[in-house]
């Protein structure tokens, strides 16, 4: 079956090559030109922020059943964004700092866009107003997350080691190798699909691809809804690049669908609720 899906995927492709290249062209720019200057800086400097070796009890601990360290890897995170989170925890289960359970609730829990994309990338395509509170109510439902998946208790098991420049920027190079190679990959798949499927041309903008979806999204009127979902989601594309890349983990992806689903879910909640006022 995979077999006949990757040769189905190649003749598309020749077939339909003027479309592919087209999407591909326009991902690259978008990669360039926003992504890459937005995001690649942000990833070194975040990688370099050491973690803190003495656990300092705060009423987030008692809450969250997280130690400080955890808490700044949150916050590491929310700066780093999807799929850079997903790695840069992966690496402590690597290093055995974190337990497979303990990586799994971070991963699920913190899949957002970077802060850069939030404050930059969006505030560029729509305003900085709406991207302040796309922002927002999305770092409101990691810790509404972060509360319900509380009875996985989470510690590092070792003290962490400075993050030497060298690695950082490895490890980012990495990253937005990783980040573009799948972003061509599903700019193809998704300029096919829209071939073959214009009908749904609409669903395919908003769950394929969220940088490119909220883009198409931007100029609507009411576009708050449809980017907290777009966003909430993550796109099959930043779903690909979790699982591929976090294997150590055993994430199952239908676990990690089910956290994206009610991403969704408490996003639009809150999106209502703020509404009201």
């Amino acid at each position: 079956m995979k077999t006949l899906f990757l040769l189905i995927f190649i003749f598309a492709s020749v077939f339909h090559y003027q479309s592919v290249i087209l999407e591909n062209q326009k991902t690259w720019l978008f990669f360039i030109e926003q992504l890459l200057p937005s995001l690649f800086l942000l990833c070194v400097l975040i990688q370099m922020i050491p973690l803190p070796k003495k656990n300092m009890p705060t009423f987030f601990n008692k809450i969250f059943h997280m130690d400080t360290a955890s808490l700044l890897i949150v916050i590491k995170a929310i700066l780093l964004g999807s799929p850079a989170q997903s790695y840069m925890i992966n690496a402590l289960l690597k290093e055995h700092k974190l337990t497979k359970a303990q990586s799994r609730r971070l991963i699920v829990c913190t899949a957002i866009p970077s802060f850069s994309f939030m404050m930059m990338s969006l505030a560029f395509m729509t305003s900085q107003k709406t991207a302040l509170i796309v922002f927002t109510i999305h770092v409101l439902n990691i810790f509404i997350l972060l509360f319900i998946t509380r009875k996985t208790a989470i510690s590092l098991n070792s003290p962490s080691t400075a993050t030497s420049l060298y690695q950082a920027v490895s490890f980012s190079l990495h990253t937005m190798a990783l980040i573009l190679a799948y972003l061509l990959i599903a700019a193809s798949l998704k300029s096919l699909l829209l071939i073959y499927l214009k009908p749904l041309s609409s669903p395919i903008q908003l769950l394929m691809e969220f940088s490119s979806g909220c883009a198409y999204y931007a100029p609507y009127d009411n576009h708050l809804p449809y980017l907290l979902i777009c966003i909430g989601f993550g796109g099959f594309t930043s779903h690909l690049q979790i699982m591929g890349g976090c294997k150590e983990s055993e994430l199952r992806y239908r676990d990690y669908l089910k956290f994206r689903l009610c991403h969704i879910f408490f996003n639009l909640s809150l999106y209502f609720i703020f509404s009201l006022f």
